[in-house]
């Protein structure tokens, strides 16, 4: 028995009680006093039945409103996504068992990989980044490439995120705007992935202002900025900080 139901009952058995005394004590009385009290006693009858009715009411009404709220906040729960300064963008909650959504064995990923995260406009600029890490002997993973035909791409990414060493993050303005690079950011940050920031036609003081949303996913992570004589002069930087990072190359 809940406690609604417990006040409920004590309330009823106090009333009650009430009524059985005042009864008794209307018995001991004669002539006008017994009619008068007889009649005050009749009126107290209605209204302890009009407010027993008017509280089982209540309750029912309660009870029947509560029940689809908390099936809802029970499958919602604190993984919703939000929205934030008026963009869809995920939120997620912190996860601890660093596994996507999703039968993780299902895709044939390489292990120990860099996972690449662009977007389609800056593909050229991310697969010569991957040829330039794998030409020092890191093994790379990017959608263009290494995606299967057919099987979710979302649980594709989510896999290869969660199965590599650390991600290169390719930032333009084109990029800032996309809502799947969003997500893998997002992934990788909670599996707790170390991020290689390269911008791309943007400054890191820029993209801080523009994304603070991936600013505080990528933390204190140092950024490169390709230069205009382009990717490969800033190779062999990448490559050392991934050697800094203690990243261990392809057997």
């Amino acid at each position: 028995m809940n406690r609604k139901k417990a006040i409920i009952l004590v309330f009823i058995i106090l009333c009650l009680s009430s009524l059985i005394l005042n009864t008794q004590n209307v018995k001991a009385l004669s002539g006008p006093e017994r009619a008068r009290e007889g009649s005050y006693l009749f009126v107290a009858a209605i209204a302890v039945a009009i407010v027993g009715i008017v509280v089982v009411t209540v309750l029912l009404k309660r009870k029947k409103s509560n029940a689809p709220n908390s099936a809802v906040s029970t499958f919602v729960g604190d993984s919703a996504p939000k929205k934030q300064n008026g963009e869809d963008s995920l939120h997620l909650s912190p996860r601890t068992d660093n596994k996507p959504e999703g039968d993780l064995g299902q895709y044939p990923h390489k292990s120990d990989h860099i996972f690449i995260c662009y977007i389609e406009n800056d593909a050229e600029t991310a697969v010569e980044i991957a040829k330039g890490l794998e030409e020092a002997g890191y093994a790379t993973w990017y959608y263009q490439r290494d995606s299967l035909p057919g099987p979710s791409y979302l649980l594709q990414t989510s896999q290869a995120i969660v199965k590599s060493q650390a991600v290169v993050l390719l930032i333009s303005i084109a990029a800032m705007s996309s809502s799947q690079v969003t997500k893998e950011i997002v992934r990788a940050h909670e599996a707790g992935k170390p991020f290689i920031p390269v911008m791309r036609g943007i400054t890191h003081a820029d993209f801080q202002r523009r994304q603070p949303e991936w600013r505080e996913a990528i933390g204190a992570a140092a950024s490169i900025s390709i230069p205009v004589e382009g990717t490969a002069a800033v190779l062999p930087r990448i490559i050392a900080g991934l050697k800094e990072l203690g990243l261990n190359k392809k057997q």
